[in-house]
């Protein structure tokens, strides 16, 4: 089983841990840690089996007269987090940030000791958590001492992977009509990607309105008052619970920036209200159809959703059961909305992204980096 450290680089070369333990009984003061669920632990600590997701025990047991100390989730990653939880309380090690120097604090502790009746159980608040700000430092687009946890797809611009290229091609009336905005027409034409030839072209011949699509989902969105968007959403909902059955919720997360769809279809749904409907409600509205049909089949699955740019605000009507709505913040007022949309569902997510080029910090050294 992985640890994140060897206890040698702690505590004295050659101590036995188990002399730190002041429990009766102990066999020549060894004591056996167990790191994951193995057969002891299944056996002596089975409430390991009724923790929540990715919960995990800190626990000692004396068993027959020997020593024991658990350090386990029922998961691999749980496990993980339950020896970085024991380092941190009786080591006092931190791992601040990737950095072997500076954001790595092991102290010298000559001694861990750790009380006879010792007992702990952590459990999260939250199912699924992230922090994609940390993935930019990390090779393997992981932080795992962050504790980052969670299947299924929340708070993502899901529509660049639901309609894709080839869909495109095929089905070019499924993506949204609109105008190529000054700023982006500049960038495509002087870019050199083949995937965006035509829309060089077009755009060469001053064609600034049109259905377009890229891979990268920013600026470009689906016709959400074409019904088969609807369908193939929903086809791909169940696809992807057919491929992921133990993840909680499917992403139909509008894309980043704008990009919004101008066409006459959307205009005329946009007039069955009054007053019109606005650009977040044709989405909620959108949502809620593809909500409706996979609920048929996955009643107990929810569609996570972006209330973000131009959907963050609230829509007149009501929306399904089945809709977890995750709102992006990043000031305190925004958490004014995150209770407004409380009110709309029970299902609320937060997006926080406090971090990047966007938010600029005094500089700071190195040094007091780590001591912070």
């Amino acid at each position: 089983m992985w640890m994140p450290l060897p206890i040698s680089a702690i505590t004295s070369p050659g101590l036995p841990v188990g002399k730190s333990l002041p429990a009766p009984g102990a066999a020549d003061g060894a004591v056996t840690i167990h790191v994951g669920p193995d057969a002891f632990v299944l056996k002596h600590a089975p409430e390991i089996k009724e923790l929540y997701a990715d919960g995990f025990l800190l626990k000692h047991l004396a068993v027959d007269g020997k020593q024991h100390v658990v350090l386990s989730g029922i998961r691999l990653k749980s496990s993980r987090w339950a020896v970085e939880e024991f380092l941190m309380q009786f080591a006092g090690v931190r791992w601040l940030f990737p950095d072997a120097v500076y954001g790595e604090i092991v102290p010298s502790v000559p001694t861990i000791r750790v009380d006879h009746q010792f007992s702990q159980k952590h459990e999260p608040h939250y199912l699924s958590r992230a922090n994609l700000g940390m993935y930019y430092f990390d090779k393997n687009r992981r932080y795992l001492r962050g504790r980052p946890e969670g299947g299924g797809s929340f708070g993502s611009h899901e529509f660049q992977a639901i309609f894709s290229r080839q869909d495109y091609q095929q089905h070019p009336e499924w993506f949204a009509f609109f105008t190529v905005s000054d700023s982006r027409a500049k960038s495509l034409l002087s870019g050199t990607h083949p995937e965006h030839a035509k829309l060089r072209e077009a755009l060469q011949r001053g064609q600034r309105q049109g259905r377009w699509h890229w891979d990268y989902g920013n600026g470009w969105q689906i016709c959400m008052s074409n019904p088969q968007t609807v369908q193939h959403a929903v086809t791909y909902a169940r696809e992807y619970f057919a491929k992921h059955p133990g993840v909680p919720t499917v992403s139909m997360g509008h894309n980043d920036s704008s990009g919004w769809c101008e066409c006459d279809l959307c205009r005329r749904f946009a007039a069955t209200a009054d007053p019109p409907y606005t650009v977040s409600e044709r989405y909620w509205h959108w949502v809620n159809q593809v909500a409706k049909e996979v609920a048929k089949t996955h009643p107990d699955k929810k569609i996570a959703t972006l209330a973000y740019g131009a959907p963050a605000a609230m829509p007149r009507f009501g929306l399904e059961k089945n809709i977890s709505v995750m709102v992006t913040v990043y000031l305190e007022n925004h958490l004014d909305l995150v209770r407004q949309w409380k009110k709309k569902t029970d299902s609320v997510s937060l997006y926080s992204y406090a971090y990047g080029n966007s938010f600029v910090v005094s500089a700071t050294s190195r040094t007091r980096c780590a001591i912070f």
